[in-house]
């Protein structure tokens, strides 16, 4: 895809969640929900999509953070977490071996 066939698309999703007690907006890149969609098993760009990566990422938040709440950082923890789900196990491994970890 050249980067003029994007002009004028939307570039981000938007999820409402609720996270530590208060209700919150995260911001994913379209493409990475839409492959989340597609690794739960959902068309993207569907209601029944949208509802299942926000549940995702509801859960995956609350699972990983419990109720700490990094102000503007849900986003960014977020899209960590996203990533590591949907890309390749053993690239994950590897980038955990070169973070020292």
């Amino acid at each position: 895809m050249k980067l003029t066939d994007m002009v004028g698309n939307k570039h981000s999703d938007r999820y409402h969640i609720s996270y530590a007690d208060k209700r919150t907006t995260i911001t994913v890149d379209t493409m990475l929900s839409e492959l989340l969609a597609i690794k739960l098993k959902q068309i993207p760009e569907t209601a029944e999509a949208h509802a299942a990566v926000r549940g995702w990422l509801q859960e995956t938040l609350i699972r990983n953070m419990g109720d700490y709440s990094a102000p503007g950082m849900a986003s960014h923890f977020a899209r960590r977490y996203l990533i590591e789900f949907i890309a390749d196990k053993r690239l994950i491994g590897k980038w955990h071996d070169w973070q020292g970890g």
